[in-house]
Parts: structure tokens; sequence; C-alpha cells
């Protein structure tokens, strides 16, 4: 029963890793009714936990980002800070459509990330984020800096002439705040109009990651960066890119050391 409740699961359109909790929850709840002398075994100790496939997530290469950011249509798409930033910094779509002026600090060139949208349904609110591992600060680029200074100009305007009040980074022209899913929305109509290979919003956060562990910058910077509340989650996510790395290493090692000279 265990064994078809995991497959029914995942046939029904979980990912494996939500399959993987409720297993782990199970196997407690079953556990704690072992010692309570409920039942003579837990069934759910001899099941095996499905394992996640490490297949490589979908993301784009630095080439297809810079691409991108160079493409004609998004030299005049109103959020384009907004893409900017986002591969910028890796930050989730509710970070983006929450972040505030007062979380960008432009003299030290960083970013607060202090609050995060949360949806009940459709419904939207503000608040903390989640988890302590998501309240962190990033440090921004020159050029992302700019664009959002520049950004702030446009949104000031649009802002005064509708009487709006600009607290968050990115609103309609109207000062509304963007929701999520709308922003998904807008991210894969832009997307289409780039020609662009397709992928989510989501994505875009993978991509950042990527880029930064194929240039070398060490695994616990990533990982701050993500707000992963472990560097582990950060190695498992991307472990296909660390197998990569790993083989470029040793490729770097052989030429280092040079070929092997046996003494005759």
């Amino acid at each position: 029963m265990v064994q078809d409740l995991y497959a029914d699961l995942l046939s029904g359109g979980l990912s494996t890793t939500s399959v993987q909790t409720i297993g782990k929850v199970l196997r407690m709840a079953l556990g704690d009714a072992v010692k309570r002398g409920l039942i003579m075994r837990s069934p759910a100790s001899v099941v095996a936990l499905p394992t996640i496939r490490r297949a490589e997530i979908d993301c784009w290469s630095q080439q297809q980002a810079l691409a991108f950011l160079d493409s004609p249509v998004l030299q005049d798409d109103r959020l384009r800070a907004l893409w900017r930033l986002a591969l910028a910094t890796g930050l989730r779509r509710g970070e983006l459509v929450a972040l505030r002026w007062s979380d960008v600090d432009f003299d030290a060139a960083r970013l607060f990330v202090r609050q995060a949208a949360a949806l009940d349904g459709y419904q939207m609110s503000f608040g903390r984020p989640k988890s302590r591992a998501s309240i962190r600060t990033i440090a921004l680029d020159g050029a992302t800096i700019t664009e959002l200074n520049d950004w702030q100009d446009i949104q000031r305007h649009e802002h005064e002439l509708l009487g709006a009040d600009p607290e968050l980074v990115f609103t309609f022209a109207d000062g509304k705040p963007i929701h999520p899913q709308s922003l998904g929305r807008t991210w894969d109509r832009i997307v289409r109009a780039s020609d662009m290979e397709p992928i989510t919003l989501h994505a875009i956060r993978h991509t950042h990651a990527t880029m930064l562990l194929l240039t070398g910058v060490p695994l616990k910077v990533v990982s701050e960066r993500l707000g992963h509340s472990s560097v582990q989650i950060t190695a498992d996510t991307y472990q296909h890119v660390l197998d990569h790395m790993q083989q470029e290493t040793a490729a770097k090692v052989g030429e280092l050391l040079g070929p092997t000279t046996l003494a005759p």
C-alpha cells in the first residue's frame, strides 16, 4: 500500500521531492506508532523512497543570457530592469515583486531580501520570507545598479502622472503591485517575442546559479545568494554542474602535471 501510494502521487503530478517529504513524514508517524506499541513494525521502513533523477535542469547558457539582454525586443520592454535583476541575482519571483526601494542600497551596490509575496489561491500578500536563509543580502554589479537607477526615474515619472507612491521597485504603471503569476505570463510572452529558447521564469534562477558555478564561484557563496537553507540543497540541485566541473578540473590537473614518464 505504501509503495502504491508513492507511485500514485508521482503519477498524479507531484514532484519527487514532495513525495520524498511525504514518505519521510509517514515513516516518522509509523515509527512513532511502533514505539507506542500500536503496531509491531513499520511497513514504510521497508519501502524505498523515490529517488530524484539527476537530469539537467532547464536553464540558459551565459551566451543565451547575454543574447536575451541584447535582444531588440528587450530594449523597449518596460520591465527590462526586472529581467536584468533576475538574471543578476537569482531572486525568486515572489521576492522580485515584493522588493522595495528601501531594500536597495545604491551606494553600497547591494539589495536586501526582507519580504516576499505569498499566495493563498490567487490572493497575494506581502510578508517576511518563510525561511531565515531567505532573508539575505545580495551584492549587485554596476550594470544592474545602472538599470535600476534608470528604472527608478521612469517609475517615478509614471507614478507622478497617476499620483501613486512607488514603494515597490516593480509595479504596474498605476502603482499597483505585480502578481507573481502575471509576471510569469509576461515572461513567457517576452521570451517568445525574443525568439529565445523558451524557459520558465524560475529557470532564470537556475541560469544565475549555473553561470556562477561554471565561472568558479564557491558553492557556499552561490547557496547564500539563492537563499538556500543549506549548501547541500544547492549541491543536490546543481549536481550535474558540479560533475561537469569535476571533469574540467581533472583535465586541468592533467595539464599541470603533464604526461607520466616511466624510467627505462
